[in-house]
C-alpha cells in the first residue's frame, strides 16, 4: 500500500530512497541512528548503574546529600535536560496524528515511533543523570552523556531533513518541535561539556599565601597509592619474615592509625575502604620465604590501572579480525555483477558494506587511540608512584642497609628496574592481543584454504621457536648491563663521597681507570643486549614475507590438486585476496612479538 505521507519504499530497509534525492529511507534511518545509538547508550548506562550499585569500589559516586548535589550542579543543563524530554515526549505524541501511517497497525512499518519512545527513554535518562549525578570533575557518567548527546545530535541533523521533506510534518507542527529539540540538544551538550560556573563558589575564594603551601607535599591520590603499594610490597615479602628492625630505622604506616600520622583522615580513609579489607585484600594467607619483587607489589596493588586499556585492546582485536570477513564479502558482491550467469545482489547490500568498512575502520581509529592514551595515562600514574615508593623506602632505610653491597642502588631502580615496569606495559597489551590474532585467524585461513593452512602452522612454528632461540642470551645481557650501570653508579657516588680522602691520597688516576673500565664494559654488554634485539627486529620483518609465501605457494600447489578432484578450496580471485588479508593480520603481530618480546622477557 502505498502512502501519501512517505515514499514507498520508506517501511523498507534500504539506505536509498527513491522519492527524496540523497536520503535514507524512514526504517534505515530510524534503525541506524536512532535504535541502535538509543540502545547501545541504554545498555551501558543501566550496565554502569548496576555495576556502581554492586561495587564496593565505587567508581562512580551518586549523590545523596541534596545540598552539596545542588552547590555543584548546573542548573543550565538541567533546565535543557528537561526541555528535551518534554520536547521528546510532545514528538511521541504528535507523531501518530500529524504523520498519517507512522504507526505500526498501518502495515507500513517505518520504526519511527519505536525510534521516537527509546529516545524519550533516553532523554529521561539524561535528565535524571544530571540532576542526581552532577559532579565538579569528569566521571564516566558525564563522559557517557556528552559522548551520547554529541553522537544523536549529528543523527538529529540527517532526521531534521528527512522530514523536512515529508510534507505531512513540514505542514504541520512536528517539524517545528522536531528543530527545537535539535537546537536543545545541541545547546545541552554544550552546557554539559564545559565546566559549570558557580558565582558563590567564586565569591568564596580567598587568595592563597605562599607560605601555607606545603612544599613538596604529596597528594591525597598519591599518598593512597603509596599505602596500598607499600602494603602489597610488605605482603610479597611474607609479612615481618623478611622484616629486620636492625635494617629498617621506622616501618611504612599500615594501620588507619599510622596513616592519620601521615596526613590522611579517616574520613578519607572510610571512603576507600576499612582496614581489614584492605590487609585481606593485599597480605597472603600464609607468610613466604620469597622475596620481594617490586613487580609484583605493582600488580597486586595497581590492578585496575594496569588493565585498564583491556577494553580497547580487545575492541581493536574484534575490528582486525572482521576485515576478513569483509574483503571476502565484498568481493563476492562484486563478483555477482561480473558473473553473467548468476543473480546480482541488491545495492542495498553493497551500501551496507561501505557502510561496515567505514564503522569497523572509525572503531580501528577510536579504539587504537584510546588504547594509546590509557597507556600514557597508565604510564604516567605508575612510574610516579613507584619513583615516589623508591624513594620513600630508601628514606626509611638505616644507613647500615644502605652501605650493604647486596642494597640495590635506589638511582639505578629508579632508572632501569622502574623502567622496564612501565615500559612493559604496551607489550604486555600487544602480545596477548597478537596471540588472540593469530589463533583466530588460523581458524579463519582454515575455513579459505582447507588443509594448505598446516604449512601456515609450520612456518609459525618455526618462526615462533627462532625467537626463543635467538634471544635465549637476552634476558642475561640485560641482567649484566643493569650490574654494571649499578656498579658504575655505585662507584661514582662512593667517589663523590670521599673525594677529599681520594685527592689526598693521590688516587685520582686509578679511579679514574677504574670508572672507565666500568664503563666499558657497561658498554659491551649493552651492545650484546642491543644486537639480541636486533636481531630479533630483522626476524619480525621478514616473517610476514615469509609466512605469505609458504601459505600462497602450498595453496597453489594443493588446490592444482585437491579442488581438480573434489571441486572445494578453489583458487580464485576471492579466496587470494582473503587469504592474503589473513596472512597480513598474522604478519602484523608476528611484527609486535618480535620487536616486543625482549621488552617482557
Amino acid at each position: 500500500m502505498q502512502h501519501l505521507t512517505f515514499c514507498p519504499n520508506d517501511g523498507q530497509f534500504g539506505p536509498v530512497s527513491n522519492c527524496r534525492a540523497f536520503d535514507f529511507t524512514l526504517r534505515f534511518q530510524s534503525s541506524i541512528f536512532q535504535l541502535l545509538p538509543n540502545v547501545i547508550f541504554q545498555d551501558i548506562t543501566v550496565g554502569l548503574i548496576v555495576f556502581t550499585l554492586l561495587s564496593r569500589r565505587r567508581a562512580i559516586q551518586i549523590a545523596t546529600d541534596r545540598s552539596a548535589c545542588v552547590h555543584n550542579r548546573d542548573g543550565g543543563s538541567i533546565l535543557l535536560a528537561l526541555l528535551h524530554l518534554a520536547l521528546m515526549v510532545a514528538l511521541l505524541a504528535l507523531a501518530p496524528s500529524l504523520l498519517p501511517g507512522v504507526t505500526t497497525s498501518s502495515g507500513f512499518d517505518t520504526l519511527v515511533m519505536p525510534a521516537l519512545a527509546f529516545e524519550t527513554f533516553s532523554a529521561l535518562i539524561i535528565s535524571c543523570a544530571l540532576t542526581l549525578h552532577r559532579p565538579d570533575r569528569p566521571t564516566p557518567i558525564v563522559t557517557l552523556v556528552n559522548t551520547f548527546l554529541l553522537l544523536s545530535s549529528l543523527f538529529a541533523a540527517v532526521q531534521l531533513r528527512t522530514f523536512y521533506f515529508v510534507p505531512a510534518a513540514r505542514a504541520s507542527a512536528f517539524l517545528p518541535v522536531l528543530a527545537a529539540d535539535f537546537g536543545t540538544r545541541w545547546l545541552l551538550f554544550i552546557t554539559t561539556s564545559t565546566k559549570p560556573f558557580d558565582p558563590r563558589q567564586t565569591a568564596e575564594e580567598q587568595p592563597i599565601e605562599l607560605n601555607d603551601i606545603e612544599p613538596l607535599a604529596p597528594s591525597y591520590a598519591s599518598r593512597v597509592l603509596e599505602a596500598k603499594l607499600f602494603r602489597a610490597w610488605h605482603a610479597s615479602a611474607g609479612g615481618v619474615a623478611h622484616h629486620d628492625a636492625s635494617e629498617d630505622d621506622s616501618s611504612y604506616p599500615l594501620d588507619a592509625k599510622s596513616l592519620d600520622m601521615e596526613n590522611i583522615s579517616f574520613s578519607d580513609l572510610a571512603s576507600l575502604r576499612t582496614v581489614s579489607a584492605s590487609q585481606t585484600t593485599f597480605l597472603p594467607k600464609a607468610p613466604t620465604t620469597a622475596k620481594p619483587r617490586l613487580v609484583h607489589a605493582s600488580i597486586r596493588a595497581f590492578a585496575g590501572v594496569l588493565f585498564s586499556p583491556l577494553p580497547s585492546k580487545a575492541l581493536y582485536t574484534i575490528m582486525i579480525l572482521l576485515q576478513p570477513l569483509l574483503v571476502q564479502e565484498t568481493l563476492d558482491f562484486i563478483a555477482s555483477y561480473s558473473n553473467d550467469s548468476g543473480k546480482p545482489q541488491p545495492a542495498a547490500y553493497g551500501y551496507g558494506l561501505v557502510g561496515a568498512f567505514a564503522l569497523v575502520y572509525l572503531l580501528i581509529a577510536l579504539s587504537s587511540g584510546h588504547f594509546t592514551f590509557s597507556i600514557y595515562k597508565t604510564t604516567c600514574k605508575l612510574r610516579g608512584a613507584l619513583v615516589y615508593a623508591v624513594y620513600r623506602k630508601t628514606l626509611v632505610l638505616s644507613v647500615d642497609a644502605l652501605q650493604n653491597a647486596g642494597t640495590p642502588s635506589p638511582t639505578v631502580m629508579q632508572n632501569v628496574d622502574i623502567e622496564r615496569i612501565v615500559g612493559g606495559l604496551d607489550p604486555f597489551h600487544e602480545i596477548w592481543s597478537a596471540v588472540v590474532i593469530i589463533f583466530v585467524a588460523l581458524y579463519l585461513l582454515w575455513q579459505q584454504i582447507g588443509v594448505a593452512f598446516v604449512a601456515t602452522i609450520i612456518t609459525l612454528a618455526i618462526l615462533f621457536g627462532s625467537i626463543p632461540l635467538m634471544t635465549k642470551d637476552a634476558s642475561a645481557h640485560q641482567k649484566q648491563w643493569s650490574q654494571m650501570t649499578d656498579e658504575r653508579t655505585g662507584l661514582i657516588s662512593a667517589s663523590i663521597k670521599a673525594i677529599k680522602a681520594i685527592k689526598q691520597s693521590a688516587l685520582e688516576g686509578f679511579l679514574v681507570a677504574k670508572i672507565t673500565s666500568i664503563r666499558q664494559r657497561e658498554v659491551k654488554a649493552l651492545i650484546e643486549y642491543v644486537q639480541d634485539l636486533l636481531c630479533i627486529s630483522l626476524l619480525g620483518n621478514v616473517a610476514g614475507d615469509i609466512l605469505l609465501l609458504a601459505t600462497i605457494t602450498t595453496f597453489a600447489i594443493v588446490s592444482a590438486y585437491h579442488h581438480h578432484a573434489t571441486g572445494a578450496f578453489p583458487f580464485t580471485t576471492s579466496t587470494i585476496f582473503t587469504t592474503i588479508t589473513i596472512v597480513r593480520i598474522i604478519d602484523r603481530p608476528l611484527f609486535i612479538i618480535g620487536r616486543r618480546y625482549a621488552s617482557v622477557i
